[in-house]
């Protein structure tokens, strides 16, 4: 938990970006609307998107601005680690159960086989990317505001590469639009960008009360801004697409949403005292990458207990409930477990 209270607020919007996906990524697996979606899931679709990979790309920029986290070496490994541990979550989430399902029944909707569910890319390849060309970013180029451009760029860009040398091993990482690539790096490595830019200001001796008037400012122009593009041009480069691929118009006003909600998180952490709830969050939100694996894994063995897509929303929001749960309390147990092995291997 970080204690800082300039901080707080940026562990209360992950902590709760925790809370929305897991909650989406249960109606994703298993409600059975077929597209037509009540109120309550249209709101966790929502939820599940805006407030929570965006803020949890940009928080990543944001702390990876912290002075012990500087120099090349460490974002590497850092970045490597995440892609290695991203393909072990593939294997163990939907690789391995899909190789045991399908001899008794369709696994999922679609063309997918266990080799394709193994080069899934998702958030943790995207962020271990991220890391990687961060570090050499932040080590050759020192002036922020080339950062902002170098965002806008990929925004702009991205949209022409789509699809580009589809089938050709790691591009998929970079720019694929098949059904497996969920989080492609481009356009989506403009949000630890934004972050590194923002961390320079967050983290430094400014005023936050103005910084944060300011971010709000912002965000209110970009969410405007964008969405009357969004939705008066929808052609070429921006093109609407989807949430993995989208034009700059969408992601120029999912940067005005994450900018005013990160501002009211800092109003409501001035607000309101220390509670259980608060620690909770501050908890999933120091832990993410466990809390991230844990309940992916959860997810996919879930299958065997609940079909994908067999099942009513409030089910499908009971069930992600429940894993959050259980993501908990397994996440609580691995942490022990590490804190005893640290221990025996103390030198005496």
């Amino acid at each position: 938990m970080i204690k800082a209270p300039r901080l707080r607020f940026l562990d209360f919007a992950r902590g709760m970006a925790i809370i929305f996906m897991i909650l989406q990524h249960s109606v994703i697996m298993y409600e059975s609307s077929g597209g037509e979606y009540s109120v309550t899931e249209k709101i966790i679709y929502f939820l599940g998107t805006a407030p929570a990979a965006p803020v949890f790309l940009l928080i990543m920029g944001i702390f990876y601005m912290r002075p012990n986290r500087a120099g090349l070496r460490y974002g590497i490994i850092r970045g490597l680690k995440l892609i290695a541990l991203g393909y072990l979550l593939n294997l163990f989430r939907f690789c391995l159960p899909a190789m045991i399902l399908e001899k008794f029944d369709k696994l999922f909707e679609g063309s997918y086989t266990p080799l394709s569910l193994f080069f899934i890319v998702d958030l943790l390849q995207t962020a271990g990317l991220a890391l990687i060309l961060m570090a050499f970013i932040r080590q050759f180029i020192r002036w922020p505001a080339v950062w902002v451009l170098l965002a806008a760029m990929i925004l702009f860009v991205s949209p022409m590469l789509w699809g580009t040398f589809d089938g050709w091993p790691g591009f998929s990482l970079l720019w694929g639009a098949d059904e497996t690539v969920i989080f492609p790096l481009f356009p989506w490595l403009a949000y630890p960008l934004i972050g590194m830019f923002c961390g320079c200001y967050l983290l430094g001796q400014g005023p936050q009360k103005l910084l944060m008037k300011k971010s709000a400012a912002a965000g209110l122009l970009l969410l405007a801004g964008g969405t009357a593009m969004w939705i008066s041009y929808d052609s070429g480069i921006f093109s609407v697409g989807d949430y993995a691929r989208s034009g700059p118009t969408v992601h120029f006003a999912m940067f005005g949403f994450v900018f005013m909600w990160l501002s009211f998180c800092w109003w409501l952490m001035n607000k309101i005292p220390d509670n259980t709830f608060l620690n909770l969050l501050f908890f999933w939100s120091g832990n993410v990458t466990s809390v991230y694996f844990i309940q992916w894994i959860l997810f996919g063995w879930g299958l065997f207990l609940f079909p994908e897509h067999r099942h009513i929303s409030v089910g499908a929001i009971l069930v992600g409930i429940a894993a959050l749960c259980v993501t908990h309390a397994i996440t609580l147990l691995y942490l022990k477990l590490k804190t005893q092995q640290k221990i025996l291997h103390l030198p005496r």
